[in-house]
């Protein structure tokens, strides 16, 4: 059974997110580390796979990321929604327990990422996972042969509600914003650090258009 301890945030709505009872210890080299990306923001159209490529245009991306330690069977995943000029939309980050593969953990990412979308009403968005199996696996017509065959289903069956969704693979430094998510989520068991960092990253307005 998985256990999520879930924060959300949504632009515009900075009050009224839960303190954990957890540390806090690693915020402050979070929001640093924010703050470095916020200085080397570079609105760019390479094609380099190291960065983090904007959405086209009146489109939306969503960036997840798994975070897992097997000699603990516990993890932590999260995610980002950025606008084709970087802007910040929403954000999650959740710990879980009880988990017993990356695979597992990364689909777990996708699926939390296709469950905000819906919350939210948003359509015609890219997801991307630097996991490339759990990409494919999504998109496989035997899907149901997969040992995370019930994660699969309910990513597909929450897709049906999301109008112009695609799946791609993205490499790791690409996808870093997500990943501090996903690690932060593990590190701190979603406690007050998660809500403040996603807390500065909705003041900032904007999180980085490069993931380095």
């Amino acid at each position: 059974m998985l256990v999520p301890t879930v924060t959300y945030i949504q632009y515009g709505n900075n009050e009224g997110f839960g303190s954990g009872d957890g540390r806090a210890d690693h915020l402050p080299s979070l929001v640093e580390y924010l703050q470095v990306q916020q200085s080397q923001v570079v609105h760019t159209t390479a094609k380099s796979s190291r960065y983090w490529i904007p959405p086209k245009p009146q489109k939306l991306k969503i960036n997840v990321d798994g975070a897992f330690l097997p000699s603990k069977n516990i993890g932590g995943i999260g995610g980002v929604i950025r606008r084709d000029n970087g802007a910040f939309v929403a954000g999650f980050s959740h710990s879980l327990q009880f988990v017993s593969s990356p695979k597992q953990v990364e689909s777990l990412a996708i699926r939390s990422g296709v469950d905000l979308l819906r919350q939210l009403r948003l359509q015609e968005v890219c997801i991307e996972s630097d996991c490339q199996v759990a990409i494919q696996e999504v998109g496989a017509d035997d899907f149901e042969l997969s040992e995370n065959a019930n994660i699969l289903a309910d990513i597909r069956n929450s897709s049906k509600h999301v109008k112009d969704l695609s799946f791609m693979f993205t490499p790791r430094t690409a996808n870093m914003v997500a990943h501090r998510l996903a690690a932060f989520a593990y590190e701190s068991n979603a406690n007050q650090a998660n809500c403040l960092l996603l807390v500065h990253c909705a003041n900032q307005r904007q999180l980085p258009i490069l993931d380095e």
